[in-house]
This record gives structure tokens, C-alpha cells and sequence, in this order.
């Protein structure tokens, strides 16, 4: 987490509007990407922990910003690209040709093997990778809840 939120823990059963809407997008994407449970999970997991679900802007730390606190400076895309929301999932995935910097599918191409907190650091390289794994009570609730009713994105 780059804002000061609370690390008592992520309350599914609070998420606003804006949250959930942010949440069933990262399953609609995922799903049109072909990702089951597994590799929308990391991904739901690591929102949660950059940014708690909120598409920040602007910069909160340094220069990063959007669901995944991607930085421009730091090869994820331009400024514009990093809040938006379809351009960041894709970049955390590794199927965005605007970001440099290697994601889930390069960096775990064998995601479903590896425990998801694991598989999120690799991508992020956060200086607090056990927040990862803390999150996965939260997504598995995200995904309970939503998955069923989501139409995969592809556009």
C-alpha cells in the first residue's frame, strides 16, 4: 500500500461502489484474457495491496498512480497509461505492448503453481512482499461474489 490505509486488513463487505466496479473489471478483463480463478486472484491481490482498489490519481508515491501503482519513470507506460485501467491490467499481465517491464505471464508463465502472494512479488517487487498472501482471503471473497456474473472484456 503507497497511501496511508489502515493494515488491519481489507474489509470486502465495506468496498464502495467504486472499489467493486474496479474489482468486477479486473475479472472481466482477466476472464477475456482466458485467466481463470488462479491468475485473477494475483491479480486481484496485488490491487488490492497497491491501491486498495482505487484507480489513484494523481501520483500518490513518486510518480506511480492506477489500480497497481505502476510508474511511468519505471518503463509501465505513460502517464495516462498506467491509470488506465484496462492498460494497467494488461500491463501486470504482461500483454501490454506499451509497458517495458515484464509481468505475470513472463515473469511466472507457471502462475498456478506458485502461491499467489509469490507470483504477485515477482511482478511488483514490492519492499513488503508478505502483503500479497494476506489479500487472499479478500480476493477468493471478490471472486465468490462476482465472478459468476461477469462478462469477459476483450475491447
Amino acid at each position: 500500500m503507497t497511501r496511508p490505509e489502515n493494515r488491519m486488513g481489507f474489509d470486502v463487505n465495506a468496498m464502495d461502489e467504486w472499489q467493486t466496479t474496479n474489482a468486477r473489471f479486473i475479472i472481466a478483463v482477466c476472464a477475456g484474457h482466458g485467466f481463470g480463478y488462479e491468475g485473477t486472484r494475483v491479480t486481484l491481490i496485488t490491487a488490492i495491496v497497491e491501491s486498495w482498489l482505487y484507480n489513484y490519481e494523481p501520483a500518490v508515491d513518486h510518480d506511480s498512480g492506477g489500480l497497481f501503482q505502476q510508474r511511468p519513470s519505471m518503463g509501465w507506460g505513460t502517464y495516462e497509461q498506467v491509470r488506465h485501467k484496462k492498460m494497467a491490467i494488461d500491463a501486470f499481465l504482461g500483454l501490454g505492448d506499451h509497458a517495458s517491464p515484464p509481468g505475470l505471464l513472463q515473469l511466472a508463465p507457471d502462475y498456478k503453481q506458485w502461491e499467489p502472494g509469490a507470483a504477485a512479488q515477482a511482478v511488483q517487487r514490492s519492499a513488503h512482499p508478505g502483503r500479497y498472501s494476506e489479500m487472499l482471503p479478500a480476493a477468493q471473497a471478490i471472486w465468490e461474489r462476482h465472478a459468476h456474473d461477469v462478462a469477459p472484456f476483450v475491447g
